[in-house]
């Protein structure tokens, strides 16, 4: 069987201050995502499947905090599960080419700098296995392996986060975040009721993170001191960082 998806979103709200209409930010984008069902092989059953979006961002006035943005992906991915006499195994795996550029913005010439496109290829496994105990009792368990490409605001932001109260920064030499993760549980399963207890960990060589520099900035992005930190419209400035995490 094939199974196609095709979505189109086109968002816009206004920030407001006082009953004046000020920052307009806008996003515009297509996914198209088409899956295709294979039968039994070898006795694995799953889906073969590709993936497509392409998205527009736009933020028009005071408070825009990252330049016009486009970013584009294509992704190819494979889920497949194995029953077996004591329960079942579970893989998937998913492979992508991520562009993300920066357009600037013609009225805030801060977003200059960052004109330009960086380009991510991400892959993420993963495995899974249920054990059947009893009738009604079950051990679960899984693995993954994830990367995941920077979004715009993350490499290319430079200006007032008025939401988090932060002047925030990108870093567009960002890398790829990654992380390994373990879950294991157990399941008890009889008729319409069920309960699950699970635990997990996950340990990132790569996090990106919004981090506090100590620093401060005045409205037009000026430094200013810490003496300064509790004046109106001093914002503190804050960074995306790439950093270990767990």
């Amino acid at each position: 069987t094939v199974k196609a998806r095709l979505s189109h979103t086109d968002y816009q709200h206004t920030e407001f201050e006082g009953g004046q209409a000020g920052t307009v930010f806008a996003n515009k984008g297509q996914d198209l995502r088409i899956e295709v069902r294979h039968r039994p092989l070898a006795g694995w059953q799953g889906v073969v499947g590709v993936q497509t979006e392409s998205s527009r961002f736009s933020a028009v006035g005071d408070e825009a905090f990252a330049p016009f943005s486009r970013t584009r992906s294509q992704a190819l991915f494979v889920h497949e599960e194995r029953p077996t006499a004591w329960g079942q195994v579970t893989a998937g795996a998913r492979w992508e080419s991520v562009r993300v550029e920066s357009l600037g913005n013609p009225d805030l010439p801060r977003f200059d700098e960052g004109i330009g496109a960086k380009k991510f290829t991400p892959f993420s496994v993963a495995a899974g296995a249920v054990f059947k105990l009893t009738p009604t009792w079950s051990l679960t368990g899984n693995a993954a392996m994830t990367q995941r490409a920077p979004k715009d605001y993350e490499l290319f932001a430079n200006g007032p986060h008025l939401a988090t109260n932060a002047w925030e920064i990108g870093h567009k030499e960002l890398g790829l975040e990654k992380s390994n993760s373990l879950d294991a549980g157990v399941q008890w399963k009889s008729g319409p009721d069920s309960l699950n207890v699970t635990a997990f960990a996950s340990q990132f060589s790569n996090y990106i993170g919004l981090m506090n520099t100590g620093e401060y900035r005045d409205e037009e992005g000026e430094p200013v001191g810490s003496a300064s930190a509790n004046d109106p419209g001093v914002l503190p400035l804050q960074r995306y960082q790439g950093v270990k995490a767990r």
